[in-house]
C-alpha cells in the first residue's frame, strides 16, 4: 500500500511538552461530588503559536495516598469563563450557555487509573489523543471536577498535561 503524502502535506510538528497548569492550590475542607477543584486552572503556552492545536496525549494527577482512587473530569476551556459560571474552588461547577463554546473537551480521570507507591499516588491516563487549542493568545484553561468527596491538603495535588505541538 502507498503512503498518501498529499494526506500530510502542510502538518509540521513542533515537538512535545509537559505542561503544568499555574495556582493547583485546593482548599483543606471536604469537597463533594460535582464540586470544582482548585478554581480555573491556565496551561500558558499550550500551542506555540496562536491560531495553532496541541494534541493532549497523557495527562497525570498527582495525590496523597489517602485520596486515590477518587474520579474527577477535567474540562479543558478555549478561553477563560465569564462571571456567568462557576468554577471556583469548593463550589458546584456550573457553566452558563453564554461560557459553552469555551468548554471545548473534557477528559475523565477514572478512580482505577491510580498507582500507589507509599504515601502517593499519581492517576495517568493515555492516550488521549485530543487536538485542541485556545481561541486566541497561546494559553489554554482547565478545570476538575470532583466525581467523589475528596479531602486534601492546601499542596497535595499536581496536574501535569502532555502534549504534542501540531
Amino acid at each position: 500500500m502507498a503512503l498518501n503524502q498529499s494526506a500530510l502535506m502542510g502538518t509540521t510538528m513542533y515537538g512535545t511538552g509537559i505542561l503544568t497548569p499555574t495556582a493547583l492550590v485546593v482548599d483543606t475542607s471536604l469537597y463533594t461530588t460535582g464540586d470544582c477543584v482548585a478554581g480555573v486552572l491556565s496551561i500558558p503556552d499550550f500551542v506555540r503559536e496562536p491560531g495553532r492545536l496541541s494534541r493532549v496525549e497523557v495527562v497525570t494527577l498527582g495525590c496523597l495516598a489517602a485520596n486515590t482512587g477518587l474520579a474527577f473530569d477535567l474540562l479543558f476551556l478555549n478561553a477563560n469563563i465569564g462571571a456567568t459560571s462557576t468554577l471556583t474552588d469548593q463550589s458546584a461547577a456550573t457553566i452558563a450557555a453564554v461560557d459553552l463554546a469555551k468548554w471545548v473537551d473534557t477528559l475523565n480521570i477514572p478512580a482505577n487509573a491510580y498507582t500507589l507507591i507509599g504515601a502517593t499516588a499519581k492517576a495517568r491516563v493515555a492516550p488521549v489523543q485530543m487536538d485542541i487549542g485556545p481561541s486566541s493568545g497561546t494559553t489554554m484553561y482547565c478545570a476538575l471536577v470532583a466525581r467523589s468527596a475528596p479531602t486534601y491538603g492546601a499542596l497535595e495535588l499536581s496536574l501535569a498535561i502532555k502534549v504534542l505541538y501540531l
